[in-house]
């Protein structure tokens, strides 16, 4: 059917008697995914739409129908043109790696050439990132392992010395050398924090083991009254001008001091609400005061010179 109609073919969908509906593009596309997927605009819209038409469950016929699609892209064999292998859904170029991607294992299958470069499988290639990246996704980087690729870092703005760092080497490491973050523990009542007095809490399981986070504006004021140790948590960090700001969202303290401070910071808010109510309650008292000096006002007014108007 595909040779009979118009290439290149965006979309074909099909249903049937129960109102199922599939996307059947792939199997009548001559050239699916070395062209055509290329040629849709990016995002999911048409199979959201077809996911409210899909069956609960997959029917036997359906299954084998996909099973023919794979054999008939499986036929199609490698793509003859190193263009086509820009994006491929199934076979990359080192060429056309990203800054943070790289083969992974080095000696993956090689599963053809073209023009003399070795073709891989997509599923080989990893996405790599830094020690500093990796810790803000929960995890560390194994002690002795030797980075996998060094790339050039992000231009980086020196302030010190007023000027712009570029071309600076970067290791970066695969998933497969890092382990989750073993965040240290909380000893005597004090939080453990970075050099910049800061608790990084990028990721849920990075809290220091015996502490607990307190979203609660103005903790650290209390803290400091009753002398508890309370640390901000940096959740994140956000572009500002020339370089990256800490994003800090409440408080991390021990666990021990936890109920203390929540009962004070709610005793706290109850007493500025009941400050705020005698205030609005006074401005409301003065304001009816005036109208009632206004009104008594113009009654004696009325009065006294009503006979003259």
């Amino acid at each position: 059917m595909g040779v009979h109609l118009d290439q290149p073919i965006l979309y074909i969908a099909s249903i049937d008697n129960e109102g199922v509906m599939k996307d059947l593009t792939p199997k009548y596309h001559l050239n699916w995914l070395s062209k055509g997927i290329k040629l849709r605009p990016e995002g999911r819209f048409f199979e959201d739409t077809l996911a409210h038409f899909a069956p609960e469950e997959d029917k036997e016929d359906h299954i084998v129908e996909q099973k023919e699609v794979a054999n008939v892209h499986e036929k199609q064999g490698l793509p003859k043109t190193i263009a086509e292998y820009k994006n491929h859904p199934k076979y990359v170029l080192v060429r056309h790696l990203l800054k943070f991607e790289a083969i992974y294992p080095r000696d993956a299958e090689v599963l053809g050439y073209v023009n003399k470069e070795a073709v891989y499988p997509r599923e080989c290639v990893k996405l790599l990132r830094s020690k500093d990246t990796w810790h803000r996704y929960g995890r560390q980087v194994r002690e002795g392992e030797v980075a996998y690729n060094v790339v050039k870092a992000r231009p980086k703005w020196d302030r010190r010395n007023d000027v712009m760092l570029k071309d600076l080497p970067l290791d970066v490491f695969g998933e497969w050398q890092t382990e989750p973050y073993k965040p240290p523990e909380a000893k005597d009542g004090r939080v453990p924090r970075n050099r910049f007095g800061n608790v990084e809490l990028f990721h849920e399981d990075m809290l220091p083991a015996g502490t607990a986070h307190l979203k609660l504006p103005g903790l650290h004021r209390i803290a400091e009254e009753l002398g508890i140790d309370c640390v901000p948590a940096v959740v994140g960090f956000e572009g500002v001008a020339r370089g990256c700001h800490p994003v800090l969202e409440g408080y991390v303290v021990c666990v021990e001091h936890k109920e203390t401070l929540e009962a004070a910071w709610l005793e706290i808010q109850n007493e500025d609400r009941r400050r705020r109510r005698e205030r609005v309650r006074k401005r409301a008292l003065k304001n009816w005061r005036k109208i009632t000096h206004k009104v008594m006002w113009n009654n004696r007014l009325n009065k006294k010179y009503k006979n003259n108007l």
